[in-house]
């Protein structure tokens, strides 16, 4: 996860839909989606939450589209008295190269009115603002939506119907997607000519690419005449890397194009290469967007956050 937000420019090709795409009213009934649950999502720094509770208490927790399981962070979990148990099989590693190694067993764990009984909850460190977060663990049982227009999360039963998801604008492009070994979307995207996939983390604040990627895909490095130092990123437990910026000029993902995208370049090796990627697109791209997120078909639905 980063904890800064940079502005971009966007522009999305605009697409000839049929009238019926703009509401459900057209749609057939087995193709109307079902709404599970819907949220007023409140912004702290570069994340994005929702309300929920854990054991009946109250709890806001993070939408990371890129975190690998549910969790809450230390501080959250000792306030409500969980016991910590050490995790024995798995290493969770963040970009920074810290390591998650503690879980919480939890009686109910509750998203608005969707509630899960007899748990595991990953352990933390802190997230400002946060107790928690939710991750794609939990997401993937439904249709995501996250409205970043108007500050409005839901969630809805797998669409049944191909391509019956864009309810709100007849203007969108459409994305097929990959899951991970980790659970986490991949789409393919072109930045500046070169092919690759991007991992969509809305648990962090800018996009990145490390600095073994960017030589592999451009042929540039540290020593670069338009590679320039930036102040240092902080990994999802705390872990602080070098980061470098490059004149990127095009991030294009199925009918959006992205003007002047700002990616910052991280020191080292590939954070992403358990997911078969390069690019981690953050929230100063995604806040930008409205999407749709169908994890049963696999597809995701983009269109501009202001698109009504």
């Amino acid at each position: 996860m980063f904890f800064r937000s940079i502005a971009v420019s966007l522009v999305l090709a605009a697409l000839a839909i049929p009238h019926a795409a703009l509401g459900q009213e057209a749609w057939p009934q087995e193709c109307k989606l079902v709404r599970m649950l819907q949220l007023p999502m409140v912004a702290k720094g570069n994340h994005v939450g929702v309300s929920g509770s854990v054991n009946g208490k109250t709890v806001t927790l993070a939408i990371d589209t890129g975190g690998y399981a549910s969790a809450l962070t230390k501080t959250a979990a000792d306030a409500l008295g969980l016991e910590r148990h050490g995790l024995n099989l798995v290493t969770i590693r963040d970009m920074g190269g810290n390591f998650a190694n503690e879980y919480v067993h939890v009686d109910s764990f509750k998203v608005g009115n969707l509630r899960r009984d007899r748990v595991d909850l990953l352990v933390m460190e802190a997230l400002p603002g946060f107790d928690g977060l939710i991750a794609p663990d939990f997401l993937r049982n439904y249709d995501a939506e996250l409205d970043f227009g108007s500050g409005t999360f839901n969630l809805f039963k797998h669409h049944p119907c191909a391509d019956h998801a864009i309810y709100w604008s007849g203007t969108y492009a459409v994305i097929p997607f990959s899951m991970t070994e980790d659970g986490h979307m991949r789409v393919p995207v072109t930045l500046d000519g070169h092919d690759t996939y991007a991992v969509l983390d809305t648990g962090a604040g800018v996009s990145a690419l490390s600095m073994q990627s960017a030589r592999r895909l451009f042929d540039i490095g540290e020593d670069s005449s338009d590679v320039k130092m930036a102040s240092q990123v902080t990994g999802a437990s705390g872990s602080q890397l070098k980061a470098y910026t490059y004149p990127f000029k095009t991030l294009i993902m199925g009918g959006l194009t992205v003007a002047n995208p700002r990616i910052e370049l991280t020191e080292g090796s590939n954070f992403l290469g358990h997911n078969s990627a390069s690019i981690l697109l953050g929230m100063d791209v995604l806040s930008k967007l409205h999407l749709y997120i169908a994890y049963h078909e696999q597809k995701l639905y983009i269109s501009d956050a202001q698109a009504r």
